[in-house]
């Protein structure tokens, strides 16, 4: 689910001698970064309303430091959920992590598929070697073929993030790479909130003078299929984060992170999304994906109604905890209508052959030949 911690930004012009009635008129401009104040006769309002909470703390940071987490929430083993994956290389989970189970695990890698927070974000302008592979990378391009189609260009996978490595392994006690592949970035963060109704951005904009959070009004939103839905937010990650995905899968394909963790902050939209095209590609069908996905919400609902889900609570509603085949199915559906199959999706955003086929070898069982 998303929050406010990292948010698209959307500046609201509104005339200062304005009432309600004119504000249901104004013009909404959207904005990647945060303006300067201006002067003059506008008022702006600075709406931060589609985000992830940064490495380790809940959705309302207050700065006073995470909790310790006694166990993991949605936490499980990819491997078990078919019979043709490898146990003990591919995890998912929310981002409540027990330290003491990511040490037991032995994770290698942490996939943090959130928006990057702003100490990693800090460096986009001056890249640092070894920072968040958010940051420049002159090499992460779609692949392309010679002129004779028979090679395909080296692509240098993701850096790790250096100050969220050192985070983690302080938090947790455990060393690991972190690497950042957010699937809700800044531009998708735009359509989202371009996608809900009218009264919804102005609940949103007027959230903070009614006493309350701006994510308390976009959560319910993006749940509620009449007003967004999973679905449709799923098919915005499919068709507007293909960089930020293909990212991900790169991770993934390199042998030398695993075993690896991928987890957002419930575990299962954006951790859904990259963990469907994963079982996907090592030939396992819908239903494997389906079976899977709908766990989400069991774990989630076991964790909140034992007072293990530390969110705010408009982010463990059962309208926000959902993972309802039915969306998953429907997504599946449209990227195979769309792109054909997922290795048609994987290629289709960059992936090479050769990344699809580490990938598999990184997460299928080696098949004996039959004698």
């Amino acid at each position: 689910m998303l929050d406010s911690q990292e948010a698209g930004v959307v500046i609201l012009d509104v005339q200062a001698s304005g009432n309600l009635v004119q504000l249901a008129n104004c013009r909404l401009r959207f904005s990647l970064q945060q303006r300067q104040n201006r002067l003059g006769t506008h008022t702006h309002f600075i709406v931060e309303a589609i985000g992830t909470a940064p490495e380790g703390r809940g959705s309302s940071d207050t700065g006073t430091g995470p909790p310790v987490q006694a166990r993991s929430v949605n936490l499980r083993d990819c491997g078990t959920i078919a019979s043709n994956l490898k146990q003990g290389v591919l995890f998912r989970s929310s981002q409540l992590l027990s330290a003491a189970e990511v040490r037991q695990l032995h994770i290698r890698s942490v996939l943090d598929l959130r928006a990057v927070p702003q100490v990693c974000q800090n460096h986009v302008k001056q890249p640092s070697p070894g920072c968040c592979p958010c940051v420049v990378n002159p090499f992460a391009q779609p692949a392309k073929k010679n002129t004779q189609g028979l090679r395909e260009l080296f692509i240098a996978p993701p850096s790790h993030c250096l100050a969220c490595s050192e985070a983690f392994q302080e938090e947790h006690g455990h060393e690991a790479l972190v690497y950042h592949a957010s699937l809700v970035d800044s531009k998708l963060r735009l359509f989202i909130f371009g996608h809900v109704p009218m009264v919804v951005k102005l609940r949103t904009v007027l959230a903070p003078a009614m006493g309350t959070s701006q994510e308390a009004v976009m959560a319910p939103a993006i749940a509620d299929g009449s007003k967004l839905g999973y679905g449709k937010l799923y098919r915005l990650i499919l068709d507007h984060s293909q960089k930020e995905i293909a990212k991900a899968l790169r991770v993934l394909s390199q042998e030398e992170n695993l075993p690896v963790l991928v987890h957002c902050m419930h575990g299962k939209d954006r951790t859904g999304m990259v963990v469907m095209l994963v079982l996907l590609l090592c030939d396992n069908g819908p239903q494997a994906v389906l079976s899977d996905y709908v766990q989400s919400e069991l774990q989630l609902r076991t964790a909140r109604d034992s007072n293990q889900l530390p969110l705010a609570s408009h982010l463990t509603t059962d309208a926000v905890v959902a993972s309802s085949a039915d969306i998953m199915q429907t997504t599946m559906d449209y990227m195979t209508q769309k792109w054909g199959s997922a290795a048609g999706y994987a290629q289709a955003i960059g992936i090479t052959s050769t990344e699809i086929s580490r990938i598999r070898m990184n997460f299928r069982k080696r098949q004996h030949p039959k004698t």
